[in-house]
């Protein structure tokens, strides 16, 4: 979180408030919370210092890597863009002068509630990476209050673009090009590839071939993302941060909430597909290797769990994640939608540890403030044509809560694309990005355990595993 962002909320949020008494005991909690940020900022000083180390020692790709060894180079502060934070860093695997063929690539977009984030930050997820031999580009974008998240989403795919243009001079498959973002970055990754296949779609029917890139990546990787707006506007108004996290504002305000929302947008292709007999066919899965994935039993537990469309849970309490809310999205058939979801409680957990279910009350047909004339379309025809998905989620994530990624994962599957979701037991919000640490030089790469979702991402970008249907 921005603290400067925060402190401006907070500002907004005491001036609107009426009487003195009700300012005063609002006021006690936005500092409890806020010290409680800047206690977690100072608890990730060692993880910067670490960073930040590992970022300013790395060689430049113009030195001569070592054969045979875990060395990475970087090439830093590429331009993508003309924004001033439209930058990329590449970081280079020895192997990609060793091995006589193109490896794969991973764009990754970093987080930071939309407002925060640098691209050195990521630096010992991106060498640990490209030690796996996946060459990793870690991109920087315009911040809110400089952009909203419709033009954060814009330079994603125009770095898409660029990484595809240019992977093959550093020794990258531009066919093997992976969209990777971590938490708003998830965000932003999904955001952009679903314009992009709108935009394919238009060239496929049109049949021509400028304007716009419409090039897909060969697959997205969304690690804790947030998926439906109105819905974590929602939690983090029970946590009480709603007035301190920038992203009500970086959307546009309630009105954008279901146009920023990817859960909404691909929610109208379920409905499309149950109206009309019809039908485009299912996108097809892509093929990989036998490799298990860690997180693939917990994930195959709850989406078996998930009848038909699922809703997330908003909360009252941080501590009690179990009070359903309606969601952002209306179906343009309300009768056609199920009368009753099931929710899957974020906390509480059954004896044999996985989540609980339970009876959520029923869902309405009217719409929240969040549903917007502006909200993208987006049809089956166009949904097929998106690439394999992999939500990743720790299930002791507080600051997004896990069922975002089900939600996600269920409107996806319900849309006909080849998605899978990964849980995680004792990993948290942040564990996705500052649990890396790069090996050394001389030591072999497979001698060090990796948590186990850092080794799923690793199969899943080497093209290990195989992407399975949620």
């Amino acid at each position: 979180m921005s603290v400067w962002e925060a402190l401006k909320g907070a500002q907004v949020e005491l001036a609107a408030i009426p009487t003195a008494a009700a300012r005063l005991s609002r006021f006690k909690q936005l500092t409890r919370l806020l010290a409680g940020e800047l206690i977690g900022i100072l608890q990730v000083i060692p993880f910067g210092v670490r960073a930040f180390w590992t970022y300013h020692r790395l060689p430049r790709a113009s030195d001569k890597l070592q054969a045979n060894r875990n060395c990475v180079a970087v090439c830093k502060g590429l331009r993508y863009g003309s924004a001033v934070r439209a930058l990329v860093d590449v970081y280079i695997p020895s192997q990609a002068c060793a091995v006589g063929r193109l490896l794969p690539v991973a764009l990754f977009c970093h987080g930071g509630v939309w407002a925060n984030g640098e691209r050195w930050h990521y630096a010992p997820l991106a060498k640990r990476l490209a030690q796996a031999g996946i060459m990793t580009a870690v991109i920087g974008y315009t911040l809110y209050p400089q952009a909203s998240t419709h033009e954060m989403a814009a330079e994603v795919s125009q770095a898409l673009s660029w990484v595809q243009d240019n992977a093959a001079h550093y020794g990258g498959s531009p066919k093997q090009v992976s969209l990777v973002g971590h938490s708003a970055g998830a965000h932003l990754v999904m955001m952009a590839l679903l314009d992009r296949a709108k935009f394919a779609r238009s060239r496929q029917r049109t049949q021509t071939q400028t304007g716009r890139d419409g090039r897909l990546p060969f697959q997205l990787v969304g690690m804790c993302g947030v998926y439906d707006i109105a819905r974590h506007y929602a939690y983090e108004e029970g946590r009480g941060v709603a007035g301190l996290s920038t992203m009500k504002r970086a959307v546009g305000g309630t009105r954008g909430f279901a146009a920023a929302s990817p859960a909404v947008i691909v929610s109208q292709v379920a409905s499309q597909r149950m109206g009309t007999a019809q039908t485009v066919p299912p996108a097809a899965g892509r093929s990989g290797g036998a490799a298990e994935l860690q997180g693939r039993a917990l994930g195959q537990a709850v989406t078996e769990a998930r009848p038909g469309l699922f809703t997330a849970p908003a909360v009252q309490k941080p501590a009690q994640c179990n009070v359903s809310t309606q969601s952002s999205r209306q179906s343009a058939d309300s009768s056609s939608a199920p009368a009753q979801r099931q929710v899957l409680d974020a906390q509480d957990t059954a004896p044999d540890g996985l989540p609980r279910v339970e009876e959520p009350k029923a869902i309405g047909s009217e719409p929240t403030s969040g549903r917007s004339a502006e909200t993208m379309s987006f049809s089956p025809a166009e949904a097929a044509l998106l690439p394999p998905i992999v939500l990743m989620h720790g299930v002791e994530d507080l600051i997004v809560p896990w069922q975002q990624s089900l939600e996600m994962a269920g409107q996806l599957g319900d849309a006909g694309v080849s998605c899978e979701q990964l849980l995680y037991k004792q990993v948290s919000h942040a564990d996705f990005a500052t649990a890396w640490h790069p090996l050394p030089d001389q030591q072999v790469a497979k001698s060090q355990h990796l948590p186990d979702f850092a080794a799923d991402l690793i199969q899943i970008l080497g093209g290990e595993a195989q992407i399975k249907d949620s």
